[in-house]
């Protein structure tokens, strides 16, 4: 099979987990919002938001946080938000979910949005 087929399954994969997390209501505040969880505007190119995984990659990779036991968690956390809003499709989709279920879930806590 083609590369990019299974590159293609890894993104839909990604996707529906998020989308699962949207469903449920019950996630974590610190995965709702990918744009506040990589600190970029809703607005920032593919380019903005590489420099700031990057950059946040570096400080918060396990190999540098050797004492934090959540240090692996909030990087997946850091990696997801990442693979979705890179790519457009996804970043599409992942947004027109955030505002159907950012509406339909009555938490308060949609206002944090920081890693642990």
């Amino acid at each position: 099979m083609n590369l990019n087929i299974y590159f293609r399954f890894f993104q839909l994969a990604i996707l529906f987990s998020t989308c699962l997390h949207f469903i449920s209501c019950d996630f974590d505040p610190n995965e709702k919002d990918y744009y506040r969880l990589l600190n970029v505007d809703r607005t920032a190119d593919n380019r903005e938001i590489r420099k700031a995984f990057k950059k946040l990659a570096l400080t918060l990779h396990p190999d540098k946080n050797t004492n934090d036991s959540k240090a692996h968690e909030n990087f997946l956390k850091l990696n997801r938000a990442y693979e979705v809003l890179k790519d457009e499709e996804l970043r599409n989709i992942y947004n027109m979910y955030q505002k159907y279920f950012k509406n339909k879930c009555s938490h308060q806590d949609w206002k944090d949005h920081s890693i642990d």
